[in-house]
């Protein structure tokens, strides 16, 4: 079935509502014109518009529950031949429709310049970063201007061979080339971090993530990470220095002071009696 219906709000204006679907295949509604701008507003059980679409303005606003005055959120675009952009603001339910400047709002998201913009008005901006069980796993906070990260480690990706024995945990040293080797002697001078992504920690800042066509790994240079170490030159306890060994990609305690200036890797958070394994060490070249 098809038709269409006029609305008109005087015999010689042009028609204010229109609802047509004999237009090709591209049926529509119009609100508006013949001098008077289209509004459609949508009403609850006791008459108050609780969501307006405004054709003067470009306006789009969803109002509060309890009074046509209260603005919840309001959408507004602006397009013109030479530029467009567009505005979104969210308030909180005291902003009033006197006082509902889109710069006001405490989330806005402006189009021209491409700001987000979360807090004011009264309150402190907050910009959460959830997974998929909603937990939040980045916390940017306007309050105190802190950025809190669930992981531990600040790591950059870096070009490593493609050979074995290289993994997450392995201590690694820098090559005649300038890239990364596993370590493989005592008290090495060249050590340059640990390969990060094993056990409880992950890095929580990442650096130079990029596609270089060879194998690249994130190694650890500041922070928390699972490390692997060799207890078999010296048991290892908790605040022990840690240094490079002879058994390749491990860490071992940090015996001779002489020797561990400027090859000091870090320190261990948990104790290894004997033998070799993966503990959790403060990264802290040195």
């Amino acid at each position: 079935m098809t038709g269409k219906v006029d609305i008109i709000s005087d015999p010689n204006a042009t028609d204010s509502i229109v609802v047509n679907g004999n237009n090709g295949n591209a049926p529509f509604i119009s609100v508006g014109a013949g001098g008077k701008h289209g509004r459609v507003l949508l009403m609850d059980d006791n008459g108050n518009p609780r969501a307006v679409m405004h054709g003067g303005t470009g306006e789009f606003q969803v109002n509060g529950p309890s009074s046509a005055s209260v603005v919840l959120a309001q959408v507004k675009a602006t397009f013109s031949t030479a530029n467009g952009f567009g505005e979104v603001g969210l308030w909180p339910t005291e902003k009033t429709t006197a006082n509902n400047d889109l710069h006001q709002a405490t989330i806005h998201l402006r189009g021209l310049d491409g700001t987000i913009r979360a807090g004011g008005g009264g309150h402190d901006g907050t910009i959460l970063v959830l997974d998929h069980a909603g937990a939040a796993r980045i916390t940017l906070s306007g309050a105190s201007g802190d950025i809190a990260m669930q992981n531990a480690d600040c790591a950059e990706e870096f070009d490593v061979p493609e050979l074995g024995g290289i993994e997450p945990g392995s201590v690694m040293a820098l090559a005649d080339d300038g890239g990364l080797r596993l370590s493989d002697a005592a008290y090495d001078h060249r050590v340059a971090g640990v390969i990060s992504g094993i056990g409880g920690y992950r890095p929580g800042i990442l650096l130079d993530r990029r596609e270089t066509g060879r194998r690249r790994a994130p190694l650890a240079l500041l922070g928390k990470v699972y490390c692997k170490v060799d207890a078999g030159p010296g048991a290892i306890a908790v605040g022990d220095l840690l240094t490079t060994s002879s058994t390749p990609g491990h860490a071992m305690k940090a015996a001779d002071p002489a020797r561990a200036f400027g090859a000091v890797l870090g320190k261990a958070l948990a104790a290894l009696p004997a033998g070799s394994g993966l503990i959790p060490i403060l990264v802290t070249l040195q």
